[in-house]
């Protein structure tokens, strides 16, 4: 889960059994690094894109699971606890979803 696939419905039924809704690849395996809005939300806040896009997890209510084997970045990823994203903020990154087509993983039908 990230800005650009939400998965609402699902994300929906989950919580409303109580389950809880783990962020895959909440860093868009760093494809959107350089995105207008993204790059626009963290610099105010001085922060990286990652770290929005972790933080906006966190904020939605999703554990987000990012990867990495960069030591750097892992304590990066780590350092979304200092900053609030706005209602605003929340409000522009909802509204790039993108439903289906924002997905950067293929799901597997059985």
């Amino acid at each position: 889960l990230h800005p650009f696939c939400q998965q609402r419905t699902i994300v929906s039924y989950c919580f409303s059994q109580n389950i809880i809704v783990e962020a895959y690849s909440p860093v868009v395996r760093n494809q959107k690094a350089h995105d207008p809005t993204l790059t626009r939300i963290a610099k105010p806040h001085h922060k990286t894109v990652a770290q929005v896009l972790i933080r906006y997890c966190l904020q939605k209510g999703w554990v987000p699971l990012p990867k990495s084997d960069t030591k750097s970045r892992i304590e990066e990823n780590a350092d979304v606890y200092g900053f609030e994203l706005s209602e605003e903020d929340m409000r522009v990154l909802d509204g790039l979803d993108q439903g289906d087509e924002g997905a950067i993983v293929e799901a597997v039908v059985n």
